[in-house]
């Protein structure tokens, strides 16, 4: 995973505050829409490291093996987790690229001393949803290792995490994307 992916994307979000436009009513609903998509966020990074958690629960004894059915069934909630449309973590991404969208053409609307404003007051929430998402962006990472460590010779096992972190790779490019328009 790209280290401080997450967090770069939601610095972007920072940087937008200090575009929104004039009305305060826009302005506060690209706040509450940028503070509500990083809890979606981070509430699905955990959904996804739980799951890994379990799996490496499941295989402290004798690893991690694809012919436990347990163990597969997590394999397929954690994918699930990322792609499941309107409410997978890449759909969370094009929500946020959505925001971006809406802020951009909000942007013009407003002063130089207004954006600043904007920015110092939400500065603390904004911050707070960072260092959160990239704690569980940390998380993820240790768990995969943990999972790929107990997956040991068990190919099909290592090749699902592979496709696991593939996924989340390609989850993650969406937010990328908000971040290289900037």
């Amino acid at each position: 995973m790209r280290k401080g992916l997450l967090r770069a994307a939601w610095l972007v979000g920072l940087l937008l505050f200090g575009a929104f436009g004039c009305a305060t009513d826009q302005r506060d609903l690209a706040v509450s829409e940028t503070l509500t998509a990083a809890e979606e966020v981070n509430k699905k990074l955990e959904e996804i490291n739980g799951i890994l958690r379990r799996m490496i629960d499941l295989g402290k004894d004798g690893g991690i093996r694809m012919t436990n059915v347990e163990v597969s069934q997590k394999f397929g909630e954690a994918k699930t987790a990322i792609t499941q449309d309107k409410i997978g973590l890449i759909a969370l991404g094009q929500k946020v690229q959505n925001i971006k969208g809406y802020a951009d053409r909000i942007s013009g609307k407003t002063t130089v001393e207004a954006k600043k404003e904007l920015r110092d007051l939400n500065r603390n929430r904004l911050e707070d949803a960072i260092l959160k998402l990239e704690k569980i962006d940390r998380e993820l990472t240790v768990s995969l290792a943990e999972a790929e460590q107990l997956a040991g010779s068990d190919r099909d096992a290592k090749r699902q995490l592979k496709e696991l972190r593939d996924e989340l790779r390609k989850s993650k490019e969406v937010f990328e994307v908000v971040t290289k328009h900037r």
